[in-house]
């Protein structure tokens, strides 16, 4: 993100193990990211960042799927934020 641009929402979509099968990353100045795929029964999640929040940090873990005579994936096992607001750090985590 460029020019004063910062990540303003993050949302998407849990599998039945819990996995992030979908995620949708949008930014103040309406850059939409989205990556996955959309699957019914999946449960959703949001983040929204307040004005008062700035977003320091993103972070994340993968994990690998193998199946039989198909290529190897990479799926979102965890997703983490680390967030200050008026000098005090939190931390959030999918």
């Amino acid at each position: 993100m460029l020019d004063g641009d910062y990540l303003k929402s993050v949302s998407g979509s849990l599998g039945p193990t819990n996995l992030i099968e979908y995620l949708v990353l949008l930014s103040q100045n309406n850059k939409v990211a989205r990556y996955g795929v959309v699957r019914p029964n999946q449960k959703q999640f949001n983040f929204d960042i307040q004005e008062f929040e700035i977003p320091v940090c993103v972070y994340g873990s993968l994990i690998t799927r193998s199946e039989p005579g198909k290529p190897d994936i990479s799926l979102l096992e965890h997703l983490g934020f680390e967030i200050t607001q008026d000098g005090k750090s939190e931390h959030t985590s999918i």
